[in-house]
């Protein structure tokens, strides 16, 4: 990895039209990671009503973008894409019962494990816990999360009052494209697979099926956000240690994503740039807290993105927040 030759380095400024191309193929990449997770956490939420699932998917996009935002200017400083952890998600569906629904602060019990998560990184903790976790252990601990949230992945399939055998047929055939994608296209266009089965797979299932358009949901503001924020938090101890083995997995992806991108782009003071992330990441987190939705994370295929564009300039990136902070959801 040392020896890829970057057409653009980390800290380099780009001119505009470059800026504004890398930027949209991040943006691209983020954008459905954001979405798909926040889809299946406002669904979890708010089970029928589309407009609150919106307003959960506004909270994230502001989170996720803030967030953003402050590693690549105070935190890590690494082109890396930050999005919703999914592990998180696995520890929501596990607990999710009425009393959490009610309380989405409860969820994240706010500010025991969040704020917990930037004192660990503060105080230099992170290199004797994320040893405990060798590969085999986190190649486990992903498949463990892939196969827990397979139930709630065919419940999003199954679960329309007009599902049929065709539509089983159209799902499988799109799963199988996917996999095939990821195995046989070119870096660049595996990193944005994601976007590309979006849009063809609806544009195919909307031609074939030709179902009745969805209902128009009325515009939430995001300012009304703001009004959801409390800070009163309550303790159950099962829950807590439900969620603190999350954030032990969440953490252990955090410094594996942003010390394989550090040795990738040779980057200088790799363990301050893993602390100050680590920082961002627990702040982050409590940030979502307060909003009641999922806590971000940096997302290790980042790497794969920056191999295949031969660019490591963080200021593309800078496009992200901006748009994912606005309420254009």
């Amino acid at each position: 990895m040392s020896q890829i030759d970057f057409k653009y380095k980390t800290d380099e400024r780009l001119p505009w039209r470059e800026t504004g191309l890398y930027g949209l193929q991040w943006f691209m990449i983020s954008v459905p990671l954001v979405i798909i997770l926040g889809q299946v956490g406002g669904g979890i939420h708010y089970p029928h009503n589309p407009q609150l699932q919106l307003l959960y998917l506004q909270k994230l996009f502001f989170v996720t973008g803030a967030t953003m935002l402050l590693q690549l200017i105070w935190g890590h400083k690494l082109p890396i894409i930050v999005g919703p952890a999914s592990v998180l998600l696995i520890g929501i569906i596990a607990n999710s019962t009425t009393a959490m629904i009610r309380q989405p602060l409860f969820i994240r019990l706010w500010p025991c494990v969040d704020w917990g998560l930037s004192v660990l990184g503060a105080w230099g903790m992170v290199g004797r816990l994320t040893a405990l976790f060798t590969p085999c252990i986190s190649g486990i601990v992903l498949l463990l999360i892939a196969f827990t949230m397979l139930p709630t992945v065919l419940n999003f399939i199954t679960a329309g009052p007009d599902f049929s055998f065709a539509h089983g047929v159209f799902a499988f055939c799109l799963l199988f494209a996917i996999l095939l994608s990821q195995r046989m296209l070119p870096d660049l266009l595996r990193s944005t697979v994601v976007i590309w089965a979006l849009l063809a797979g609806s544009g195919f299932y909307y031609l074939w099926f030709q179902p009745a358009p969805p209902l128009a949901v009325d515009p939430v503001h995001i300012g009304s956000a703001w009004q959801a924020v409390s800070f009163t938090f309550d303790i159950d101890l099962n829950m807590l240690i439900s969620l603190l083995f999350c954030f032990i997995a969440l953490m252990a992806n955090d410094v594996g994503s942003i010390q394989t991108t550090a040795n990738l782009l040779n980057s200088t003071a790799a363990g301050k740039r893993t602390k100050r992330g680590l920082i961002i990441t627990g702040l982050g987190n409590a940030m979502a807290g307060m909003f009641g939705v999922l806590g971000p994370v940096n997302y290790s295929l980042s790497t794969g993105v920056i191999i295949s564009s031969r660019c490591a300039c963080r200021s593309c990136q800078l496009s992200i927040p901006i748009l994912a902070s606005t309420p254009l959801v």
